[in-house]
């Protein structure tokens, strides 16, 4: 019986150990380690039909707020993208999200304008 709990307490510590080896491992994949510095970055790619402009605002290692400044996309279909896009990358705090199906080529010119002005606001540390 004394073997037997003594198998079944080291049984138990092996699990616990487990236990807190994976919480460590899952914590650390996902924590955001975008560090940015505040201010407001201006960043610009190739849309559908031309050049999108965005001006993307960082308070406190957040980005905060996204304004189209410069665009010639389709009347109709840029203002879904315009209206979608951004506030999924406000919500999840990154730039790597999925477009507007239907709208690839103008999703991935914000997308991409956005993530130039955010990789100007990344603090560099060495």
């Amino acid at each position: 019986m004394a073997k037997e709990m003594k198998g079944h307490n080291i049984m138990k510590k092996i699990i616990m150990f487990f236990l807190f080896v994976i919480m460590i491992v899952v914590t650390s994949c996902t924590s955001n380690d975008n560090k940015y510095e505040n201010g407001v970055y201006t960043g610009q790619a190739e849309g559908h039909h031309g050049t999108i402009q965005v001006q993307v605002n960082i308070d406190n290692n957040v980005i905060s707020e996204i304004n189209i400044i410069k665009e010639q996309e389709i009347p109709g279909l840029k203002e879904i993208v315009y209206d979608k896009v951004p506030k999924e990358i406000i919500k999840k705090n990154t730039w790597d999200i999925d477009g507007v199906s239907g709208a690839t080529l103008t999703s991935n010119g914000l997308i991409n304008a956005v993530k130039d002005a955010i990789e100007d606001s990344k603090i560099h540390e060495e």
